[in-house]
Protein backbone atom coordinates (compact mmCIF):
# COMPACT_ATOMS: atom_id res chain seq x y z
CA UNK A 1 0.00 0.00 0.00
CA UNK A 2 2.54 2.80 0.75
CA UNK A 3 4.86 1.44 -2.49
CA UNK A 4 1.16 2.61 -4.02
CA UNK A 5 0.96 5.35 -2.84
CA UNK A 6 4.33 6.70 -3.27
CA UNK A 7 3.97 5.54 -6.98
CA UNK A 8 0.72 7.94 -7.09
CA UNK A 9 2.40 10.54 -5.53
CA UNK A 10 5.75 10.83 -7.69
CA UNK A 11 3.32 10.57 -10.64
CA UNK A 12 1.42 13.73 -9.76
CA UNK A 13 5.44 15.73 -9.09
CA UNK A 14 6.39 14.30 -12.41
CA UNK A 15 3.01 15.94 -14.18
CA UNK A 16 2.89 18.97 -12.00
CA UNK A 17 6.47 20.14 -12.61
CA UNK A 18 6.99 18.53 -16.50
CA UNK A 19 9.71 16.59 -17.35
CA UNK A 20 12.27 18.84 -15.59
CA UNK A 21 15.08 18.17 -18.45
CA UNK A 22 13.94 20.52 -20.75
CA UNK A 23 11.62 18.26 -22.74
CA UNK A 24 8.31 18.22 -23.95
CA UNK A 25 6.17 19.53 -20.63
CA UNK A 26 4.00 16.84 -21.57
CA UNK A 27 6.14 13.59 -21.77
CA UNK A 28 5.69 11.86 -18.34
CA UNK A 29 7.08 9.07 -16.86
CA UNK A 30 4.84 5.62 -17.24
CA UNK A 31 3.15 4.59 -13.92
CA UNK A 32 1.63 0.86 -13.28
CA UNK A 33 -1.21 1.59 -10.98
CA UNK A 34 -2.92 -1.50 -8.92
CA UNK A 35 -6.42 -0.50 -9.37
CA UNK A 36 -7.51 -3.49 -7.15
CA UNK A 37 -7.08 -2.45 -3.31
CA UNK A 38 -5.24 -4.41 -1.14
CA UNK A 39 -8.52 -5.42 1.01
CA UNK A 40 -6.91 -8.39 3.79
CA UNK A 41 -9.80 -11.04 3.56
CA UNK A 42 -8.96 -12.38 7.13
CA UNK A 43 -10.55 -9.40 8.79
CA UNK A 44 -14.38 -11.13 7.90
CA UNK A 45 -13.75 -14.05 9.27
CA UNK A 46 -11.94 -12.62 12.65
CA UNK A 47 -14.64 -11.95 15.84
CA UNK A 48 -14.75 -8.03 16.15
CA UNK A 49 -14.80 -6.59 19.49
CA UNK A 50 -13.91 -3.02 20.81
CA UNK A 51 -9.94 -3.62 21.52
CA UNK A 52 -10.33 -0.25 23.96
CA UNK A 53 -12.03 -1.97 26.91
CA UNK A 54 -15.09 -2.51 28.77
CA UNK A 55 -16.33 -1.18 32.23
CA UNK A 56 -17.82 -3.66 34.49
CA UNK A 57 -21.25 -2.72 34.96
CA UNK A 58 -21.79 -2.13 31.03
CA UNK A 59 -22.61 -4.00 28.16
CA UNK A 60 -19.81 -6.64 26.79
CA UNK A 61 -20.87 -8.16 23.21
CA UNK A 62 -18.78 -9.37 20.55
CA UNK A 63 -19.77 -9.97 17.07
CA UNK A 64 -19.25 -13.56 15.41
CA UNK A 65 -19.10 -13.76 11.81
CA UNK A 66 -22.02 -16.42 10.15
CA UNK A 67 -20.70 -19.87 11.07
CA UNK A 68 -22.05 -23.43 12.39
CA UNK A 69 -20.64 -22.56 16.05
CA UNK A 70 -23.91 -21.99 18.57
CA UNK A 71 -21.70 -21.05 21.73
CA UNK A 72 -18.63 -19.66 22.79
CA UNK A 73 -16.14 -19.00 26.22
CA UNK A 74 -14.60 -16.27 27.78
CA UNK A 75 -10.88 -17.53 28.88
CA UNK A 76 -8.88 -15.45 31.18
CA UNK A 77 -5.46 -14.28 29.40
CA UNK A 78 -3.00 -14.92 32.41
CA UNK A 79 -3.99 -19.11 33.88
CA UNK A 80 -6.42 -20.39 30.90
CA UNK A 81 -9.03 -20.61 33.12
CA UNK A 82 -12.90 -21.00 31.74
CA UNK A 83 -14.61 -17.98 33.05
CA UNK A 84 -17.92 -17.60 31.34
CA UNK A 85 -19.82 -19.82 28.63
CA UNK A 86 -22.77 -18.23 26.84
CA UNK A 87 -25.11 -19.08 23.70
CA UNK A 88 -24.28 -16.99 20.20
CA UNK A 89 -27.21 -15.09 19.07
CA UNK A 90 -29.33 -16.42 16.67
CA UNK A 91 -27.47 -15.40 12.99
CA UNK A 92 -28.75 -11.82 11.89
CA UNK A 93 -27.68 -9.01 9.34
CA UNK A 94 -25.73 -6.83 11.23
CA UNK A 95 -26.51 -3.10 9.27
CA UNK A 96 -22.89 -1.41 9.26
CA UNK A 97 -21.94 -4.19 7.18
CA UNK A 98 -23.96 -6.26 5.91
CA UNK A 99 -22.45 -9.36 7.17
CA UNK A 100 -24.75 -12.29 8.50
CA UNK A 101 -23.47 -12.44 12.07
CA UNK A 102 -24.06 -13.51 15.77
CA UNK A 103 -23.66 -11.70 18.90
CA UNK A 104 -21.52 -13.08 21.91
CA UNK A 105 -23.47 -11.16 24.77
CA UNK A 106 -21.03 -11.73 27.94
CA UNK A 107 -22.22 -8.77 29.98
CA UNK A 108 -22.87 -10.99 33.08
CA UNK A 109 -18.91 -10.80 33.27
CA UNK A 110 -17.72 -7.71 36.03
CA UNK A 111 -14.87 -9.16 37.19
CA UNK A 112 -11.56 -6.72 36.45
CA UNK A 113 -9.13 -8.60 34.18
CA UNK A 114 -7.87 -9.81 30.63
CA UNK A 115 -9.61 -12.38 28.75
CA UNK A 116 -9.82 -13.51 25.40
CA UNK A 117 -13.22 -15.09 23.36
CA UNK A 118 -12.99 -18.67 21.50
CA UNK A 119 -15.58 -19.46 19.38
CA UNK A 120 -14.97 -22.42 17.09
CA UNK A 121 -13.81 -22.29 14.01
CA UNK A 122 -12.15 -19.16 14.35
CA UNK A 123 -8.83 -17.43 15.84
CA UNK A 124 -9.26 -16.33 19.96
CA UNK A 125 -9.92 -12.64 19.60
CA UNK A 126 -7.45 -9.83 20.79
CA UNK A 127 -7.22 -9.48 24.68
CA UNK A 128 -10.57 -8.15 26.20
CA UNK A 129 -9.94 -5.72 29.13
CA UNK A 130 -12.83 -5.50 31.35
CA UNK A 131 -11.66 -2.71 34.35
CA UNK A 132 -12.46 0.78 36.05
CA UNK A 133 -9.83 2.06 33.77
CA UNK A 134 -10.61 0.48 30.33
CA UNK A 135 -10.69 4.12 29.07
CA UNK A 136 -7.79 5.44 30.71
CA UNK A 137 -4.89 4.85 28.33
CA UNK A 138 -7.18 6.30 25.36
CA UNK A 139 -8.43 8.98 27.46
CA UNK A 140 -4.48 9.96 28.20
CA UNK A 141 -3.50 9.38 24.61
CA UNK A 142 -6.15 11.84 23.15
CA UNK A 143 -4.84 14.67 25.76
CA UNK A 144 -1.73 14.19 24.67
CA UNK A 145 -2.35 14.28 21.14
CA UNK A 146 -4.40 17.31 21.65
CA UNK A 147 -1.44 18.93 23.85
CA UNK A 148 1.35 18.07 21.15
CA UNK A 149 -0.49 19.24 18.71
CA UNK A 150 -1.67 22.39 20.24
CA UNK A 151 2.04 22.90 21.30
CA UNK A 152 3.95 22.38 18.43
CA UNK A 153 1.48 25.34 16.07
CA UNK A 154 1.71 27.64 18.68
CA UNK A 155 5.62 27.76 19.20
CA UNK A 156 5.78 27.40 15.10
CA UNK A 157 4.05 30.18 14.63
CA UNK A 158 5.81 32.16 17.82
CA UNK A 159 8.86 31.47 16.15
CA UNK A 160 7.93 32.75 12.53
CA UNK A 161 6.58 35.81 14.64
CA UNK A 162 3.18 35.02 13.60
CA UNK A 163 0.42 35.36 16.82
CA UNK A 164 -1.66 32.54 17.98
CA UNK A 165 -5.56 33.43 18.39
Amino acid sequence: MKKQLIIILSSIVVSACGSGGGGSPNSSIPVAINTTPDIPTQSVDKIKLNQVGFLPDDAKVAIVPSSEATTFLLVNVNDGSQVFSGQLSAPQTWQPSEEIVSVADFSSVTTSGEYRLKVEGFEDSNIVTINNDAFLAAHDAALKAYYFNRSSSTRWGLDKGIRSC
